[in-house]
């Protein structure tokens, strides 16, 4: 009998605290319609109804970039092909840099740019 009660404190303490240490740390959480989160969830790749892949800031909804084409995660940084241009944020303190043309970035950008294989499409 006192066996099976020290196991079951056991399995209570085990259970409760891998429940606590499975929480994350995320401000906005992701949904069936996130396809990737950087950071703490403020900045978002969304899947739309119309077959675009939305980059948007969740603090003020804010489209930073239409439609992605392709997004690296180097943290903190995001590097994210889009439409229109290529788009270095700054997650961790909101700094975005959008540029059209690949060689208006800072050369370390343009290197990480054209290492398309270490980009994943939405």
């Amino acid at each position: 009998m006192k066996k099976n009660k020290i196991r079951w404190y056991i399995f209570l303490l085990v259970f409760f605290t891998l429940l606590v240490s499975c929480k994350d740390n995320m401000k906005y959480q992701t949904g069936r319609d996130t396809e990737y989160a950087f950071g703490d969830g403020t900045y978002q790749i969304y899947r739309s109804s119309i077959n675009t892949f939305p980059l948007k800031n969740n603090n003020n909804q804010e489209t930073i970039e239409r439609d992605v084409y392709l997004y690296r995660d180097i943290s903190p940084y995001a590097y994210v092909v889009g439409q229109w241009d290529y788009t270095v944020l700054n997650y961790e303190n909101g700094k975005i840099i959008q540029k059209t043309n690949l060689e208006d970035l800072p050369k370390k950008d343009q290197e990480i740019f054209n290492q398309k294989d270490k980009f994943t499409k939405p």
